[in-house]
């Protein structure tokens, strides 16, 4: 190993020149990437690359000198946090703090007790930081974050809550550092500018290339190709316009996944938003989901707002509300744990109205609909309906078998009626009679109206 504080004095070194007893091309660690576009992937690090751009870094944001402590609240095994809370505070000769604190409250006992002048996170985390009081970081002058763009929103309140402006960093595992902006949620958005050493062009489709870059592996092929898309200005500034597998195509019109998630992020109440796309299974196109933070929201609300600014056919087919995303420690949010946890579906919640039996041959039952119910997708996105065959698969026939479990085989459904359309967050009561030993009525009423009815034949 190579003990780096050994390495890292001499603010006028270069960027990507290794100190003379590290050989530039010397691979220090190996890092992989988060998996939040994908599967994994591995990057070995040198030398040039890492103490190159923590010089970089140092200098172009003004860090050198005797500052205060460097907080992050990113680990050191992300890139991010090993770079700028480990590495930059060395190069810079500030004292770092041995700490990842999340929470906002742990946050801010942490900068007090140490009297950190600079906060480093990421989007997740500063999101938190609304819960504070006004001035409970006095000794923060300087924000970064990275990991995924800043909520204009976000910005605004930590420019009007800290008083603070932040600097964003784009950059990834791969490529390193690439460009950096200040927002403070007062305007359109900065410009992106490219990091010194970089030179940031776009191909005929908008394509982001690397011209050169300091800290690229040394023999990576120029120009280098990234997965974003950006609108290069003539100044060499540029608005960067989401990832190349951001926009996909959903019943035939496009829809930027970055754009949906933007939008969702911007309704009141909603707190944090994950957004997948995945390959319908048909092949046919793709279908979207999300998953959204909204303890005040109803799902149904939510996509009502969304069609203010979007085609229905794209809307999410399924939206489900959670109690929280299951981020990494960097704010990242892997697509894995995403699919995971949108592929769950509750069962109708039978237990919510206790069975009663009023007398032994009737049964009432309680139920709602919940709004992450997989049966509600694609019917329909302006007005979801459970359908028939759900409401007597999930929960007329459970039902009856609750009331009654010596009941066999169903054989047959008659006088099925339809008379009025279930939705998500219905309350429900199923009243159940037996009318003889084989057969059970059932009516499935919304306050206090039916909705469903029929009867179920069973063989006994």
């Amino acid at each position: 190993g190579v003990d780096v504080r050994e390495h890292l004095g001499g603010a006028g070194a270069g960027p990507a020149l290794a100190p003379p007893s590290v050989p530039s091309e010397r691979v220090l660690l190996t890092v992989h990437t988060s998996g939040s576009t994908g599967a994994s992937r591995h990057a070995h690090k040198t030398a040039g690359q890492l103490l190159g751009e923590a010089r970089a870094l140092v200098r172009t944001f003004e860090l050198e000198g005797a500052g205060g402590p460097v907080l992050a609240t990113v680990p050191a095994h992300h890139i991010y946090g090993l770079l700028f809370g480990v590495l930059v505070p060395l190069a810079a000769g500030r004292p770092m703090i041995d700490a990842a604190p999340l929470h906002a409250e742990t946050v801010a006992a942490v900068a007090r007790q140490h009297r950190a002048e600079v906060l480093v996170s990421t989007p997740a985390h500063l999101r938190g930081l609304e819960l504070l009081e006004p001035g409970a970081l006095p000794s923060v002058t300087r924000l970064f974050s990275s990991g995924a763009a800043l909520p204009h929103a976000t910005a605004a309140m930590l420019a009007r809550h800290l008083g603070l402006a932040t600097t964003e960093i784009l950059g990834s595992t791969e490529t390193g550092g690439i460009a950096w902006r200040v927002s403070a949620g007062e305007g359109p958005a900065e410009r992106w500018r490219p990091l010194p050493g970089v030179e940031v062009t776009a191909d005929a489709d908008g394509r982001m290339l690397l011209a050169r870059s300091a800290f690229l592996p040394p023999l990576a092929s120029l120009p280098h190709l990234c997965d974003d898309r950006i609108e290069l200005a003539e100044d060499g500034t540029f608005a960067h316009l989401g990832r190349v597998d951001d926009v996909v195509k959903v019943g035939g019109k496009r829809l930027s996944l970055g754009d949906l998630r933007r939008r969702m992020l911007e309704l009141a109440g909603v707190e944090d938003v994950g957004v997948l796309a995945e390959p319908a299974a048909d092949g046919r196109g793709v279908i979207v989901r999300a998953a959204v933070v909204a303890p005040t929201r109803e799902v149904s609300d939510l996509r009502a707002a969304l069609l203010d600014h979007f085609d229905p056919t794209v809307l999410p087919r399924r939206i489900v509300r959670v109690e929280r995303l299951p981020r990494e420690a960097t704010g990242k949010l892997p697509r894995a744990a995403l699919a995971e946890l949108l592929s769950s579906s509750p069962a109708l919640d039978l237990e919510r109205g206790a069975l009663q039996r009023p007398a032994a041959d009737r049964a009432v039952l309680g139920a709602r609909i919940p709004h992450n119910l997989r049966d509600l997708e694609g019917h329909f996105p302006r007005d979801p309906v459970l359908p028939g065959v759900s409401q007597l698969t999930r929960l007329v026939l459970p039902g009856a078998r609750a009331a009654w479990p010596e009941l066999g085989a169903l054989q047959e459904i008659q006088r099925l009626k339809f008379r009025a359309r279930v939705g998500p967050g219905d309350e429900l009561e199923l009243h159940l009679l037996r009318a003889a030993p084989k057969r059970v009525r059932f009516e499935v009423r919304k306050g206090g109206k039916a909705c469903t009815s029929g009867a179920l034949l069973f063989a006994g």
